[in-house]
């Protein structure tokens, strides 16, 4: 009996031990579900924050409203944020240390003489009916600080009516539009019929995606490559052109003109089909062959071209920026005393400054209204 009683026991063991790592295994499969699911989500944009002041920055967020990427739109946000890392932060932490580093930096007017300064926001988000709730929490952060140190600024969404109705005579969505348009801003891959054909989430993706292609050049570098890139091309072209016009003027049969986009192969078919004579014909392939090598060597010629302009624009954007970051390093240093002066003025004259803050804002709600 004692043995049977024994037994039992032990077998009771086993069950609850069995049992206890059971349920340990759903457990951890469970927290590792949720965390896989967690960690994809946070890197997965929901919505755009643009700040259209100088400096001026475009943060990507994700559901949860933190920062997973930033884009700056000029040199002067990609010295002043050198040193600041936003990723991780929440969408009104960013924002906050947006416009302190900006106040510290003199981009914004600090002094309580000031006529008043705008801070423009535009939203957009995969959840339109949650993008007026993160417009007033963003106004409300920043207007916040604004009060708290005595800047006489106002943080503000006005454009929206204007975007709205853009987006209108477009037919589209003015999230849609206001995408497309930040990725136009800052890439030729695509037109913006190309982009209102996507959905939103594919449109954020390549936001993010590009900011990743970008990170460390700045943009107006960019921008200036892609410039000199079209020009070398248009180059390309007209050399072309020059080179075929006598021979087209010489057969005076159909108006014709070259594009890189058009192949010698295309230009010969289209030769052979015309109403020429065969002898002409012979002789007019027989200059476009004869060209064809030139044509390949200037293509080469200009592509090499435009990939030493690109590494030169990339070494040059680095030594800019190093070199406009110790200056503004500098100035940031005498802004930043210059700051600490303001805000113990401002206690001392609190109830005043409030008032011309406060007057500043009712005056921009004249103007819209």
């Amino acid at each position: 009996m004692a043995n049977n009683a024994s037994n039992e026991t032990t077998k009771k063991r086993i069950n609850m031990i069995v049992f206890a790592g059971v349920a340990v295994a759903v457990v951890v499969a469970a927290f590792i579900a949720v965390f896989i699911m967690f960690n994809n989500n946070s890197q997965k944009p929901a919505g755009t924050v643009q700040f259209m002041t100088n400096p001026s920055c475009t943060m990507v967020i994700n559901n949860k409203d933190r920062v997973i990427e930033v884009k700056y739109d000029n040199e002067d946000a990609e010295t002043i944020f050198s040193k600041t890392n936003l990723e991780g932060k929440t969408i009104n932490e960013a924002a906050q240390l947006f416009v302190k580093l900006s106040c510290e930096a003199g981009y914004i007017d600090t002094d309580y003489n000031s006529n008043g300064q705008k801070v423009e926001i535009i939203v957009t988000y995969n959840d339109n009916g949650k993008i007026d709730k993160l417009q007033n929490q963003l106004v409300s952060t920043i207007n916040k600080y604004f009060d708290e140190n005595g800047v006489i600024a106002a943080a503000v969404c006005s454009r929206m009516d204007e975007l709205k109705q853009q987006a209108q005579e477009l037919g589209t969505d003015v999230n849609l539009y206001i995408l497309s348009q930040t990725i136009l801003s800052f890439s030729e891959e695509y037109t913006q019929e190309e982009l209102l054909q996507m959905s939103e989430q594919e449109l954020l993706d390549i936001i993010k995606n590009k900011m990743q292609e970008l990170e460390g050049v700045a943009c107006q570098y960019y921008n200036e490559y892609s410039n000199m890139a079209k020009n070398k091309l248009q180059e390309l072209e007209n050399k072309i052109n020059a080179i075929l016009k006598p021979v087209f003027e010489a057969i005076g049969e159909f108006d014709f003109e070259f594009t890189l986009d058009l192949k010698v192969g295309d230009l010969e078919t289209q030769i052979n089909s015309s109403q020429l004579s065969q002898q002409l014909k012979d002789t007019v392939n027989n200059i476009i062959k004869s060209l064809e090598d030139s044509i390949n060597k200037i293509v080469d010629d200009v592509n090499a071209e435009i990939e030493e302009a690109k590494n030169t624009i990339k070494e040059q954007s680095d030594s800019i920026i190093a070199d406009a970051k110790k200056k503004l390093e500098s100035r940031i240093e005498m802004y930043e005393k210059s700051f600490e002066e303001h805000k113990q003025y401002f206690k001392e004259h609190k109830k005043q400054i409030q008032q011309r803050i406060q007057q500043y804002r009712d005056s921009l709600v004249a103007t819209q209204n």
